[in-house]
């Protein structure tokens, strides 16, 4: 994440609706964030995957999903990696 200027994540976020990746790979989702009720949001933008450099300008940031799970489930939280400070 170090060429998107961050040395660390600098937030966490709230997972909204259920997602799955099968292969044994850390994966980075694209997602669109809100502020809902004060708490930070991400919903699931997968477009192409996570190398998908067509969708980044309709997304917000990244959330890294660990390689050690398929299935990640609403309320989770997250590590966030915003395009934005």
């Amino acid at each position: 994440m170090k060429s998107l200027g961050c040395e660390q994540p600098v937030q966490q976020v709230v997972l909204a609706q259920n997602f799955s990746f099968k292969p044994a790979l850390t994966y980075f989702l694209q997602v669109k964030v809100k502020n809902e009720m004060s708490q930070l949001k991400a919903y699931p933008d997968a477009g192409g995957g996570s190398g998908d450099f067509a969708n980044l300008k309709a997304v917000d940031g990244f959330i890294e999903l660990p390689a050690e799970v398929t299935d990640f489930k609403a309320g989770q939280v997250f590590r966030y990696y915003p395009f934005r400070q």
